[in-house]
């Protein structure tokens, strides 16, 4: 009693206009156009759910067993919908235990964990993404397409050099390795250090340090041809130029040469004036010159030539040839190679004589001062001249004698220039004494005379009277001639 129903197996179908709307299968299942329903509701078309209150709810709740309730739809898309305006009211929610976990809003924001969400998917709680990429420490990395994946973090270390503001938040240092830093610019770019506005490509408002190992004290930097910078000695300071770019002398130069050479060198042409602005020859001095040191001539511009030998003289050899050392014998001259004085007075020769007889009291001429001697060809020795060169000598002497001692002026006086052997080489007239000067007991002769002397020989001067006389001063001059 008080049901709707049948008692036996049989299902319940209730019909509208012969048509079947409704079955209760015998097993308690309940169908909405279907005649096999396969769970408790089976409904076979659309179902709408309305509340006259406001509060729409469908209940699904799972029995005692493990089993979980499940909303399944077998084909097709399971679509939830509804008819809330766009905004910020919730048109779908998910809960647990009456605590809502998931909401949609009807803007199309999704909320994980709040109820309010202000973004496409906005997730109060932590997000796990595993789709392989994951890994410790990796970030959710975007592609061009907008899928993420995990991806190695970049470095925690700031790398720019600066800031977008063009400031600098910390110290930077830039280690190259082997890479390049370039700043390449577009034409106009410049850089400034210490400067907001540079007027080069590099302008530095401050001081520099090059250190590439060529520094050093009070060394300059220098280009080489390809204008890569080093550090070099620096020029000296001092003006070492001779002359000036205008040909003036600024003050007086001097060059000091050391071991080294100071060449001046022309293109065939060039001539060098001292004292003339118009030189006439390779070397041309209008004035006096000094020599301190030997003086070469001949040889090359490799050799440096002749200095000669003591007693030569410098003899023109023609046009366009060097001059030469020679001997002046050599050339045809005659060569004064001594010349000696007598100036005091001797010892007084007193005695009786033979009338005539000179040789017993004959004197040799002793010269004490000695002005000119060259060695090489006469030596003088107490009274006798060696010769040292075998040759032709011509020998003048200018003799003196006194012999007023006994006021006698009946003398007969002569000089000669003897040999050692005894020969004479030359023998003077006779003279009364007097008559040559015109001075009472006092004459003065004038020998000459020319021998050839081999080396060794020796020869002297003498003079003698009939009377006792004594020497005066005189002087002797000796001349080679040649061989």
């Amino acid at each position: 009693t008080n049901f709707i129903g049948t008692t036996d197996a049989v299902d319940f179908i209730a019909k509208t206009n012969n048509q079947e709307r409704l079955r209760i299968s015998s097993s308690g299942n309940v169908g909405i156009g279907t005649t096999s329903p396969a769970a408790k509701l089976d409904v076979l078309g659309g179902v709408n759910i309305t509340s006259a209150t406001g509060n729409n709810t469908l209940y699904i709740i799972g029995g005692n067993t493990p089993t979980n309730p499940r909303l399944y739809v077998e084909k097709g898309a399971l679509e939830v919908q509804s008819n809330e305006p766009v905004g910020t009211n919730s048109i779908f929610s998910i809960s647990q235990a009456r605590n809502q976990e998931v909401t949609v809003l009807a803007n199309g924001n999704v909320g994980i964990g709040t109820i309010s969400p202000v973004a496409r998917l906005d997730v109060a709680g932590n997000v796990k993404i595993a789709d392989g990429t994951q890994g410790v420490g990796k970030v959710l990395t975007s592609d061009a397409n907008g899928l993420a994946s995990w991806q190695p973090a970049a470095s925690t270390t700031d790398t720019n050099i600066y800031n977008i503001d063009g400031t600098l938040a910390a110290n930077r240092t830039v280690t190259l390795g082997n890479s390049n830093l370039n700043f390449n610019t577009n034409g106009f770019g410049k850089v400034g250090i210490g400067t907001g506005s540079p007027v080069a490509k590099l302008d530095v408002a401050g001081n520099v340090r090059i250190a590439d190992g060529t520094q050093g004290v009070g060394k300059v930097l220098t280009s080489d041809a390809n204008g890569v910078a080093s550090w070099q000695p620096a020029a000296s300071t001092t003006d070492t130029n001779i002359y000036n770019t205008d040909g003036t002398l600024a003050a007086n130069r001097t060059v000091t040469l050391g071991n080294s050479n100071l060449n001046l060198n022309t293109n065939g042409f060039g001539k060098v004036g001292i004292g003339t602005g118009f030189p006439q020859k390779t070397l041309h001095v209008n004035g006096s010159m000094q020599l301190t040191n030997e003086l070469n001539v001949g040889g090359s511009q490799f050799s440096s030539g002749n200095a000669g030998a003591p007693g030569q003289v410098l003899t023109s050899q023609g046009p366009n040839a060097s001059p030469a050392w020679n001997t002046l014998e050599n050339q045809g001259y005659m060569k004064v190679v001594f010349f000696g004085e007598q100036n005091f007075l001797t010892q007084t020769y007193a005695g009786t004589h033979l009338s005539g007889t000179l040789a017993n009291n004959a004197k040799a001429y002793s010269y004490n001062n000695i002005i000119k001697q060259d060695n090489t060809f006469i030596t003088y020795n107490n009274g006798w001249f060696i010769a040292n060169k075998t040759g032709l000598y011509m020998i003048h002497a200018n003799t003196s004698i006194d012999i007023s001692l006994n006021n006698d002026t009946t003398g007969t006086a002569h000089s000669y220039i003897e040999k050692s052997n005894g020969s004479k080489i030359s023998f003077d007239q006779l003279a009364q004494v007097g008559l040559p000067t015109g001075k009472t007991n006092e004459v003065n002769q004038h020998i000459s005379g020319m021998t050839f002397l081999n080396v060794g020989e020796q020869f002297r001067v003498m003079v003698c009277d009939t009377l006792d006389f004594k020497v005066k001063p005189g002087n002797i001059y000796i001349t080679y001639v040649g061989q």
